[in-house]
């Protein structure tokens, strides 16, 4: 990535937190979770080289800002519907229903997993992310999907954003509620890294085709 296009990305990143913190962040937390995981980051990327440790310690990070700001709250009771789930499974199973078999099948552990991994996917799901979490805007889905075509093209560097934005909703997704985007406010940073990212390839591809054009003319 050239010098132009980083200090372009960056003046982009700014701004579009800026604007986030100013309308949608009444609690001075957000701001200063943001900038800790960002200080964090960077750091954490300069200073350990090894990749076994580097992206253990960006979810650990990530965590613990998190936990700052909204300590964990394990949403069981909140959330007795797993529990339901169980009694209905085992009860179909008749007189067998409390068979080793169908125990380890149909328990509240497994229950609430899925539970957690169908909250954990809510926050990336298009309606929250361009429509109702307010973050990001609706063009921001051309842009993700460029900066991702091209992150995937050539990834190196960016494993620590990613890594980032898959780390950021985990503690939000504990509580078994629906999601917001002050819960998510730490996918803020890597979703709009990637779709400025996005955005700027998408206008260098514009603009080289532009130029294609004129001097075919």
């Amino acid at each position: 990535m050239s010098k132009k296009m980083l200090i372009a990305l960056a003046t982009i990143v700014v701004v579009r937190i800026f604007l986030f913190i100013n309308f949608n962040a009444d609690d001075w937390r957000i701001p200063l979770m943001i900038f800790v995981t960002v200080l964090g980051v960077f750091f954490i990327n300069r200073i350990i080289k090894n990749s076994q440790f580097l992206y253990p310690a960006i979810i650990i990070l990530v965590l613990a800002v998190n936990g700052f700001y909204k300590p964990f709250e394990f949403g069981f009771n909140n959330n007795p519907v797993p529990v339901w789930i169980t009694d209905e499974q085992r009860r179909e199973h008749g007189l067998n229903y409390d068979s080793p078999g169908v125990l380890v099948i149909h328990n509240k552990v497994v229950n609430y997993a899925f539970s957690f991994l169908e909250h954990y996917f809510d926050y990336f799901r298009g309606d929250f992310l361009f429509t109702n979490g307010t973050f990001l805007y609706f063009f921001d889905i051309l842009f993700i999907g460029v900066g991702f075509w091209m992150i995937i093209k050539s990834p190196k560097g960016w494993k620590p954003i990613i890594i980032w934005l898959f780390a950021a909703p985990i503690s939000a997704a504990l509580n078994f509620q629906p999601p917001t985007s002050l819960k998510a406010a730490n996918m803020l940073i890597p979703l709009t890294v990637i779709s400025s990212f996005g955005a700027l390839k998408l206008m260098s591809l514009i603009l080289k085709m532009g130029k294609g054009v004129k001097y075919k003319i």
